[in-house]
């Protein structure tokens, strides 16, 4: 859980310092299950990201959230330390636009 903490604050941090917008979703009796742990827009562009451990996998519901997002014309990812680089680019990509 700290490994997936940890890196939730290294995205929060890094969005901040790139003037995104982002918003953490805390999951309680009265919220909707399986959110993203982060909903950002990026220029314009609706980006939900669910932060995991290097080990931590999605649940079926959290699956089934970011297919919807991506449904819905926005971005979807399942962000751990492993692929956070590359998630990255995508965004940096997107704030180039």
């Amino acid at each position: 859980m700290a490994e997936e903490k940890n890196l939730e604050n290294r995205i929060k941090k890094w969005l901040t310092e790139k003037g995104c917008y982002w918003v953490k979703y805390f999951g309680c009796a009265y919220t909707r299950s399986g959110v993203a742990d982060l909903l950002c827009c990026i220029k314009g562009k609706f980006v939900a990201l669910e932060c995991k451990s290097s080990v931590g996998r999605l649940s079926e519901l959290q699956k089934h959230e970011l297919e919807k997002v991506q449904k819905s014309g926005g971005l979807a990812y399942c962000v751990s330390p492993k692929n956070w680089d590359e998630v990255k680019q995508d965004i940096e990509k997107i704030m180039e636009e």
